[in-house]
């Protein structure tokens, strides 16, 4: 283990490299939905309430899925509407990911960044659902033919034991890998499923990691990939954007991340956020960083983020601030973006 650096990445780091990613504001098909659900009276009037507040079909997914999760007053015909169209949003945003990973990606700034943290032996903490860093980091330790036994691998750059899907299929001996690094997903992955039938919550054991990129790599003889695909949950595993986050503390697997996440930032000497704006209304990481970062005695906070106007810098600097103190200095602040950052780094 590390206890150099930690980043922590936000939805920023991710659109850096692939313009396409989705934001916390942004379209997911809401107008479409609006008509798939018309004849659903609750459910339509919550659409038209996000619809309302932005324009272009844009709206705060934030908000939506925060409303989805119910009030003590909603009637239980609006309660089992509002459940049919979170698993349709969810749908949406899994789909968004992966139409973003089809089109334009900057590979080789993120092997870049991947370098950087193999060279560190550094920790993320990321709330990004893609895996388009993990398949980075695989990718630059294969194509140099690594013999380090600590080089990422998703079996165990989780911080658990997360077997590969093919095991639904197909048994092999398998280990948990130990690596230097650690991918800490906070709010699950986009490759993170579950066996059919898999019940809740989810442990460390309900988890498996499934993805193209690694699939042909994994054994000599390896199960199609549409094969593996039918024996599991047709929804990835991930903790949908809302104020109360209540799933954070439901799911075992989620506590042994989140653990790991706030050891590993409680040990470094430097942390640097990259395309995390840290929104007020994130409550559960602003507690995980107050805690976490309590002792600044020492510890170098930097923070990469990409500001349009001087309106933009000056609230990414109050939020950071009323986290961390008023004294954090002007120089901490690099607000020309991630990729810009990438560049500089030796």
């Amino acid at each position: 283990m590390s206890d150099g650096t930690v980043y922590v990445l936000g939805a920023g780091f991710t659109r850096a490299f692939v313009p396409q990613a989705p934001l916390l504001v942004d379209d997911y098909g809401i107008p479409d939905l609006r008509k798939r659900f018309d004849s659903f009276s609750h459910a339509a009037a919550i659409l038209d309430d996000a619809l309302a507040e932005y324009s272009g079909g844009y709206v705060d997914l934030e908000r939506l899925m925060t409303r989805l999760s119910g009030m003590p007053y909603d009637a239980i015909d609006a309660r089992r509407e509002f459940a049919l169209l979170e698993s349709a949003l969810r749908q949406s945003l899994v789909e968004r990911l992966r139409e973003a990973k089809k089109g334009k990606v900057d590979r080789e700034k993120l092997k870049a960044f991947a370098r950087l943290v193999c060279k560190d032996k550094a920790s993320i903490v990321t709330f990004n659902y893609d895996d388009v860093l993990e398949e980075a980091l695989w990718s630059d330790a294969n194509a140099h033919q690594t013999l380090d036994p600590h080089a990422w691998n998703p079996d165990g750059g989780y911080g658990f034991y997360c077997r590969p899907s093919s095991v639904c299929v197909a048994d092999s001996q398998m280990y948990m890998d130990e690596t230097h690094s650690l991918v800490l997903k906070l709010h699950g992955s986009i490759n993170w499923r579950s066996r059919l039938g898999e019940g809740t919550p989810r442990g460390p054991a309900g988890i498996l990691h499934h993805e193209e990129w690694l699939s042909p790599r994994v054994q000599i003889r390896q199960p199609e990939y549409s094969r593996i695909e039918s024996h599991l949950e047709p929804d990835p595993f991930i903790v949908p954007p809302v104020l109360v986050k209540a799933e954070l503390t439901t799911h075992p697997v989620l506590s042994v991340v989140w653990r790991l996440a706030h050891e590993r930032l409680n040990a470094a000497k430097t942390v640097v956020f990259i395309g995390y704006s840290l929104p007020e209304t994130d409550l559960a990481s602003r507690t995980l960083f107050r805690e976490a970062l309590r002792n600044q005695a020492g510890r170098n906070v930097q923070i990469v983020n990409m500001a349009h106007n001087e309106e933009d810098k000056v609230r990414v600097k109050e939020s950071y601030r009323l986290l961390f103190g008023q004294d954090l200095p002007d120089a901490n602040f690099d607000f020309a973006g991630a990729s810009a950052w990438i560049e500089r780094q030796p």
